[in-house]
């Protein structure tokens, strides 16, 4: 029987011991290049940027096992990446059009996803006299409502998805999580990304940018069908993994911890759940094994206050 074929719970199981066992093991393969090179480029570098926050919600409503009486901030952040040969966005955060956006939801959703003090990520651009030439392309680790509200905004800069990312939030992604008004202008310069069969981190797949080590993509699909992470190694030796929603929270990879089943009923969170609960115990893994590198859910309020926060960028 092909793999393909085995039931869904055997196919996770396998596929998750599979991978446990690889990054474990320490059996990264020649192709793994974990760390930045030696001529990594002192000015790649990174800076967040905060578009909004959701309103007060309780992390049993963020992580399973969260606190009852918690309450959590969630953000809305955009990752500026600066590297020699162009810069890079990862997500856009809201838009300065995400109040006409949302009412493709329902009324009960607007209220499950509340949102407060937007600062669009074009404005703080332009306030910083940010030089858009050095754009060179949008990154979104995929296309829900939260992380591509700005992409028309951009409308000059490429936006870099996989095809299944984008097939599936055109052909058949639906509000809440997927608002059409969103993507749907003919203004927007989609590229493909393709994968290489390059091994990194225990990815079987993956695509170093720039060709030099400092950022490179995985595939993380689960949370959508084409969620894509991205690694940024920089001349410090510092590493950060930029997960997207694979976890709205570092207490989710910490404690293997998936989104509740009771916002998965609510509002179709996940695509495939078991597919993304293999890419939490994964990124446990490699979290474990190297202090350098640090998770960056794209929400995770408390991780976003240790980093480098706009205009101010770490090296």
């Amino acid at each position: 029987m092909k793999s393909s074929q085995l039931p869904p719970s055997l196919r996770g199981a396998l596929l998750m011991t599979t991978l446990a066992v690889t990054v474990l093991s320490g059996g990264l393969s020649h192709a793994d290049k974990t760390t930045a090179r030696a001529d990594t480029p002192a000015t790649v570098g990174y800076s967040v940027i905060n578009t909004a926050r959701s309103t007060d919600a309780k992390e049993m409503l963020v992580v399973s096992g969260g606190g009852w009486f918690k309450d959590r901030q969630l953000q809305h952040n955009v990752v500026l990446i600066q590297h020699p040969k162009g810069d890079l966005l990862i997500d856009t955060g809201l838009g300065r059009n995400v109040d006409a956006q949302v009412e493709e939801m329902s009324w009960m959703h607007r209220q499950l996803l509340a949102y407060a003090d937007v600062y669009p990520l074009i404005d703080q651009l332009e306030a910083s006299q940010y030089d858009f030439a050095r754009l060179r392309g949008i990154i979104p680790t995929h296309m829900h409502w939260d992380h591509v509200s700005g992409l028309e905004d951009l409308p000059s800069v490429p936006v870099w998805v996989t095809a299944e990312e984008h097939n599936f939030a055109v052909h058949e992604g639906r509000a809440p999580a997927f608002l059409r008004s969103q993507f749907d202008s003919p203004a927007i310069d989609w590229e493909f990304v393709r994968f290489d069969d390059e091994p990194y981190e225990g990815f079987d797949k993956s695509k170093d940018v720039f060709s030099d080590g400092t950022v490179v993509m995985v595939s993380l699909a689960g949370h959508t069908s084409g969620q894509v992470g991205v690694f940024l190694n920089l001349a410090s030796g510092n590493r950060l993994f930029f997960i997207g929603d694979t976890t709205w929270t570092a207490e989710g990879i910490e404690r293997r911890a998936p989104r509740p089943a009771m916002v998965q009923w609510l509002a179709g969170i996940d695509w495939n759940r078991e597919q993304n609960q293999v890419h939490i115990e994964h990124i446990n893994a490699l979290a474990a094994k190297d202090s350098k590198l640090t998770i960056v859910p794209a929400h995770d309020e408390n991780v976003a206050a240790k980093l480098s926060l706009y205009p101010v960028f770490a090296y």
